[in-house]
This record gives C-alpha cells, structure tokens and sequence, in this order.
C-alpha cells in the first residue's frame, strides 16, 4: 500500500504551482550563481589523478547540499501530519507505518532527483561540467539513495524531539557539520586531520565519491554503493518502528 501514500505526497507537492516552482528554481538559482561567480577565481583541482576544473568539482556537493535541505521536508511533513491527527487517520485505513514511510520518502526523492537532474543540466549546458550519458543512471541511484538515507535520519531524529523549532535547529546544525566536515567545497586531504574521524562516519563523504567517480570518471564504486544501499534499507526499517512511538496518543 505504498503507492496511495506515495500519490498523496506527489499531489501535495504539485497542487502549489508556486511551491513545485519554487522547489525546482531554488537550486537552480544557487547553481548558476555559485558557478558564475567561483568559475573565474580558482584554477582545477585533482580528483583521483584527473584534472578537473573547480566548478565541476563542485556541482556534486551542491547538489548534496539540496538533497540533505529537501530531504528534510520529509520529516517535517510527518511532524505536522502528527499533531494535526491526519497521520492517525492514514494510519487508520490498511496502510502499515512502513508502507507510510517509504511512501512520504519516496515523494520527496523524487523531487530530490528532479532537482539533482535539472542542476546537472544547467551545469552541463551553461558551464561545460562534463558527465558521460551513460553515468545518469547511476547518478540518479546514488542520488535517490542519498535522499532516502537522509530522510530516514531525520524522521529518526524527529520522534526524540517534542517541537518543530527544536528539530529545525538541531537539523540546521547538523547540515552545517555535515557539509562542512565533507569534501563538498574542497578535497578530503584539504580536510585538517583533527575532523578526519567526522569526515569519515559522514555519510556526504560516501556519496560526494560515488557522484564525482561517476560523473568525471565514468565509475562507480559498487562496493560503497551497495553499503550505502544496505545502510539506508537499515535505517528506513528502523524509521517506521520508532514512528510507532511518535504516532502513539
């Protein structure tokens, strides 16, 4: 019963033209300003013995940082749902709390990758960031894997918190540690040793590699994939059991 749940979300996000517009522009916005004005000022950059030049660097982290924003929609989305009582009425009708999990995070996934596909394009089309065709597939994967994983943390997080503001905060912070812990602005060497332990448990370090491996080498590496894959599959089982906690009246 996830696809009654997953139309619902879908609905919800383009019965407001103004918001689907503005969840779709927003990123592209952030792209074209970001690499208009950091193309001009530093050179390339090596990843894995390439040369590449700094915006194409870049363009997998920003397109991180959306997912980690957007994902939280998710979680919020079902803060809401539970204390207007709608996510008792769902809940009530034969749809198990997993079947509503996977749904509401999967309608946000599929936002994520239309905004990681769009920025690409923009990217491709408007600054030359060079990326094979045939590594699209793979990069919507990594991009709907990273949107799911994210999703499951903070509705994790979500059910240990009593208000809305205290899980934004908490949330807010904790994108800045993510982001700014990971290679999405500079490479992982450039990372000063004494936060290489929260640079390596970072699950942006993981995806950050996958995308750029993808995108500038055409590889992926199916190891880390498939461990992100387990980890997430972990985590969205571990979501729908502490909501059986927060739906409780």
């Amino acid at each position: 019963m996830i696809s009654p749940i997953l139309y619902r979300e879908l609905k919800l996000y383009t019965k407001s033209r103004a918001f689907l517009l503005s969840l779709l522009i927003q990123p592209i916005i952030l792209i074209i300003f970001f690499m208009s004005s950091i193309n001009n000022v530093v050179g390339h950059i090596e990843f894995r013995n390439v040369l590449i030049s700094y915006s194409s660097f870049a363009v997998p982290g920003i397109v991180l940082m959306t997912i980690m924003f957007t994902s939280m929609m998710c979680a919020q989305s079902i803060f809401n749902e539970r204390f207007s009582n709608i996510i008792t009425l769902i809940l009530s009708a034969p749809i198990g709390r997993g079947h509503y999990i996977i749904g509401k995070i999967l309608g946000v996934s599929i936002i994520t990758i239309l905004q990681g596909l769009l920025m690409l394009l923009i990217a491709g089309l408007g600054f030359n960031v060079g990326m094979s065709v045939s590594s699209v597939p793979l990069v919507i994967v990594t991009i709907l894997i990273a949107s799911l994983m994210y999703s499951a943390i903070y509705i994790i997080m979500l059910v240990r918190i009593k208000t809305i503001s205290a899980f934004s905060s908490l949330i807010n912070i904790l994108n800045l540690v993510w982001m700014y812990s990971a290679p999405i602005f500079y490479p992982v060497e450039a990372i000063p040793s004494y936060l290489h332990p929260i640079t390596y448990v970072n699950p942006a370090t993981y995806f950050l590699y996958m995308l750029r491996s993808q995108m500038f080498l055409g590889k992926t590496p199916l190891v880390v994939l498939l461990a992100s894959g387990i980890v997430t599959l972990l985590l969205i089982i571990h979501a729908s059991k502490e909501l059986k906690k927060f739906t409780q009246v």
